[in-house]
């Protein structure tokens, strides 16, 4: 008994502490932030730029850089360089295969020239083995195997009376299929124009369900959550600071000013520390920016959560799921 309380007491322990290791890493994972940062800079001849990703207070690093064609990523894990590693264990293994080969080589100078040698030079013919003179008469008897000319001949004849025999036949066949798909044809056409006219109805029964789905409540109030949820997970996504300037410019000025009116929506956050500058009349890109922000997941997996369990939601996922089973 005191044998089983201990064998219980330790199977108590261990799962307590993996429970327990579960939980701080779901801890972990929710409210330790993932910070993130980039740079970019390009000038007349030069373009460079960095993104970088942590985690667990710089703990986990990731980086990938580009700089004027060459381009990379570096990963670190507890500030140790996992190339690093890979080299170190890259050299490890190439000792220990430098080490292993000298064995067969010393093996093999023990071996002498006289086994080097090839087996055939001292060998010398039999009397069993003396090389065979051809047999005339085989190769009388093979020619007298093969066809000779005048049975080619009529092997042709046979076979072009055959084929005189099958023409008439052939272009009778062909002819009556002709006419049987000529009268067929009528068919053919009505059930194409039928099969088209279905198409046509269903795709108009779809739209009309379709629209009555979007004119419904449940689908009114469903699409205004999933808006103000996605507009509140890019917020709290977003960078919390950018800093340095950018000019552009393209050839044709209708696309630089699409590119200003896109630039504009996020300029109100950040028009203290960046400059923007549009050039309507020649092509150029400067750029000399750097950001960096940071994502909860906790906060992100509230507002999933949020989405996922609204009634409204539910109805909608439901009403498709059904959709496409029919």
């Amino acid at each position: 008994m005191h044998i089983l309380l201990m064998i219980l007491k330790i199977i108590g322990i261990v799962l307590l502490a993996v429970i327990g290791l579960l939980l701080l890493i779901l801890s972990l994972v929710l409210f330790c932030p993932v910070a993130y940062r980039g740079s970019f800079t390009r000038k007349t001849e030069i373009m460079t730029g960095s993104v970088s990703v942590t985690w667990l207070f710089r703990l986990v690093w990731v980086t990938a850089f580009y700089d004027n064609g060459e381009h990379g990523f570096r990963i670190r894990l507890f500030g140790i360089p996992l190339d690093a590693v890979g080299r170190l264990l890259a050299g490890r293994r190439g000792r220990k295969a430098r080490d292993s080969g000298k064995e067969p080589d010393s093996e093999k100078e023990g071996t002498t020239d006289c086994e080097e040698k090839s087996p055939d030079l001292g060998k010398e013919k039999g009397p069993g083995q003396a090389e065979r003179t051809p047999d005339w008469g085989e190769e009388k008897n093979a020619g007298q195997l093969e066809g000779t000319p005048g049975s080619e001949k009529k092997e042709d004849g046979r076979r072009h009376h055959t084929e005189e025999k099958l023409l008439p036949e052939k272009k009778k066949s062909r002819i009556v299929s002709f006419f049987h798909r000529l009268a067929d044809l009528p068919k053919r056409i009505l059930r194409v124009l039928r099969s088209f006219f279905q198409k046509i109805l269903d795709t108009l029964k779809k739209i009309d369900r379709f629209r009555e789905l979007l004119s419904s409540e449940e689908f009114i109030h469903a699409f205004g959550l999933v808006r103000g949820s996605m507009g509140k997970l890019l917020r709290h996504v977003r960078p919390r600071k950018i800093r340095g300037y950018l000019k552009f410019g393209f050839d044709d000025p209708y696309y630089t000013g699409l590119c200003l009116g896109a630039v504009s929506v996020v300029y109100p956050w950040y028009r203290k520390t960046l400059r923007i500058e549009p050039d309507f009349h020649h092509k150029i890109l400067e750029a000399d920016l750097y950001l960096r922000g940071r994502v909860f997941g906790a906060y992100a997996l509230y507002i999933l959560i949020k989405v996922y369990f609204d009634k409204n939601v539910k109805y909608m996922i439901n009403r498709f799921r059904d959709k496409e089973a029919r």
